[in-house]
């Protein structure tokens, strides 16, 4: 009886105590990521609304101004399955999307974006298109 009680009382403070009684899942380790966006027309700077992918169904949305050929860089961690970087700009232009992951560009799209006049006709006003997307795993 006493050996039982015995039992009974260890059992009962590692159980107090927090400790495991199996084994813990690790969580899914981050994927670092970088999103690169260039404005590629020579002139002036241009406003632009950048939207990024941050994790498990998250966006994120930058109001940014691009120079012309100097890339704007945002570096993220995240579990996602998915990364994907779109943009608006009112002005239009030609845009180069890449997404690197570890430095190497994974995913790279250039797109031309009619002034948002233009592109109104087709779509509702700020409506993003598309840069890159690629998978993470």
């Amino acid at each position: 009886m006493r050996r039982i009680l015995a039992l009974l009382v260890v059992l009962g403070s590692s159980a107090l105590l927090g400790l495991p009684a199996a084994t813990v899942a690790q969580a899914e380790p981050a994927v670092k990521m970088t999103y690169r966006v260039t404005a590629q027309d020579p002139g002036s700077n241009r406003q632009v609304v950048i939207s990024y992918r941050t994790g498990k169904g998250e966006k994120a949305v930058k109001y940014t101004w691009l120079d012309p050929f100097v890339p704007w860089t945002h570096d993220i961690s995240m579990t996602a399955r998915e990364a994907q970087v779109s943009i608006f700009s009112d002005q239009g232009g030609n845009y180069l999307g890449e997404i690197l992951r570890d430095g190497n560009v994974i995913a790279s799209n250039s797109v031309y974006l009619d002034p948002g006049w233009v592109a109104e006709q087709d779509a509702p006003y700020g409506t993003p298109t598309l840069l890159a997307r690629a998978g993470v795993s």
